[in-house]
């Protein structure tokens, strides 16, 4: 069984897997950061964490929008450090089989980022893997 973590961006879904994801908290006022690369959207302090903002609208090449007070901050663990990743909504958390999954392979073989698909009633939702989807950057070079 698969446990993913549905959310939206511009009325797209994605999905991330539940195991790497802590907590989801409503969009906060960020601390900007200068000399990071843009992903980096900027700080937020989470009950005396600090913890970096990622804007997912980067990392999956889509325009840029202004925070909105409606949008939420996905609290997840990568293996390097803990992100907030910047979303428009949450959706919810979706179950799967192994049988509901499009494989990697089977949709782009040669990319770490993907790691499969789900088709649903209303379209396609991409599995994205949190790890090889920040690893264009080191946070911890820019913390």
């Amino acid at each position: 069984m698969h446990h993913l973590m549905m959310f939206t961006i511009d009325d797209k879904q994605y999905a991330i897997d539940l195991f790497v994801v802590q907590r989801v908290v409503r969009a906060a006022a960020l601390t900007p950061l200068t000399d990071v690369p843009e992903t980096i959207a900027g700080l937020i302090n989470v009950r005396g964490e600090i913890l970096p903002v990622i804007n997912m609208r980067i990392c999956l090449n889509l325009p840029e929008k202004e925070l909105e007070p409606s949008h939420q901050f996905i609290i997840a663990s990568t293996s390097r450090q803990k992100v907030a990743l910047w979303v428009d909504s949450v959706i919810d958390v979706r179950v799967l089989s192994e049988e509901e999954i499009v494989g990697r392979d089977a949709i782009l073989p040669d990319t770490g980022q993907v790691d499969g698909a789900v088709i649903c009633h209303d379209g396609m939702v991409l599995i994205y893997n949190l790890e090889h989807l920040l690893d264009g950057f080191v946070l911890s070079d820019f913390m």
